[in-house]
């Protein structure tokens, strides 16, 4: 289970450049200040499987992307 992380105010900006509305925008940041989702994944799965990762800039998230299709591979090739 991966939980990808931003800083609240980073988060605040990236939705309103998509349009969000307000209580929306609200919504989310007060779920990540709270840390709703990955509270959540730690309650629902084993604890060695939640990972976390932070997503606040194209390096970080090209990073992600290069770890997770790796981990993708490397469970497939295991279950062969």
């Amino acid at each position: 289970m991966v939980v990808l992380r931003c800083d609240h105010a980073l988060l605040w900006t990236r939705l309103e450049k998509r349009a969000y509305s307000a209580e929306k925008i609200e919504e989310n940041n007060t779920a990540e200040i709270m840390q709703v989702v990955l509270e959540d994944a730690r309650a629902s799965y084993a604890e060695e499987i939640v990972v976390e990762l932070s997503s606040e800039n194209p390096e970080q998230v090209g990073w992600n992307v290069a770890r997770i299709v790796a981990w993708i591979s490397n469970w497939k090739q295991n279950r062969d």
